[in-house]
């Protein structure tokens, strides 16, 4: 992952940002030609700025430095669908994530887009499936 916007980016007051793009492609409808075919993509935000000054925290198996951070696994492209197409099987709201459908954007970055960039950075999966990426 890296910072491909050719420029300085600062999306949300944030201090760095990584995304990569062109993840899981999904076609729907039924011959997958649906205007709501998409590909996803996970972004990172940092939030370093405000934590320079704050001690690591010391524990009995070490000492560790706080990180804010934000992550999102949601539409990419095409541009217009961004950041959510709620049917989708794997950003949508479907599964553990049903509650939010008609939520607003704010619900669903929070309580559907968070959890699942946080997967897939921790485990490099959505939903319990490696994901695929074609390019």
């Amino acid at each position: 992952m890296y910072n491909d916007f050719g420029y300085s980016h600062t999306a949300e007051g944030c201090d760095a940002f990584a995304r990569r793009r062109g993840l899981q492609p999904v076609r729907l409808g039924p011959d997958g030609s649906s205007s709501r075919s998409h590909d996803h993509c996970v972004h990172l935000r940092f939030y370093y700025a405000p934590l320079r000054s704050l001690n690591p925290v010391v524990t009995e198996k070490g000492r560790y430095y706080q990180v804010a951070a934000s992550v999102h696994y949601e539409v990419d492209r095409p541009k217009h669908l961004h950041p959510y197409v709620d049917e989708c099987p794997y950003c949508g709201c479907n599964g553990e994530y049903e509650a939010y459908m008609g939520s607003g954007i704010r619900d669903k970055n929070e309580k559907v887009h968070d959890p699942l960039g946080v997967e897939l950075v921790l485990y490099g999966t959505i939903r319990g499936e490696e994901i695929v990426a074609f390019f």
